[in-house]
C-alpha cells in the first residue's frame, strides 16, 4: 500500500541519515525534525537539490529542520 511504501521510505531515509552522522528526532507521524548547526542554510541547500523541508523556527526550534 502507498502507507506501507511511506513508511518504509521514511525509515530508510532516517537510518542512512543516522549512519551519516545527522541527530534525527524521529517520531510517528509522516515527517521528522533533523538537528543541525544552521538549519536556514541546510534548508536552502537541500531545497536547491530539490528537496523541500520546513525551517522549524517558527516552532521555536532553530536548529532543526523537518523532512517530510
Amino acid at each position: 500500500s502507498a502507507l506501507r511504501d511511506v513508511r518504509e521510505s521514511k525509515r530508510k531515509l532516517v537510518n542512512d541519515l543516522v549512519t551519516a552522522g545527522y541527530d534525527v528526532l524521529p517520531g510517528d507521524a509522516n515527517f521528522f525534525l533533523l538537528r543541525t548547526d544552521d538549519a536556514r542554510s541546510l534548508r536552502e541547500k537541500l531545497l536547491r537539490q530539490g528537496m523541500v523541508v520546513r525551517d522549524c523556527a517558527s516552532f521555536g526550534l532553530s536548529a532543526c529542520v523537518r523532512i517530510a
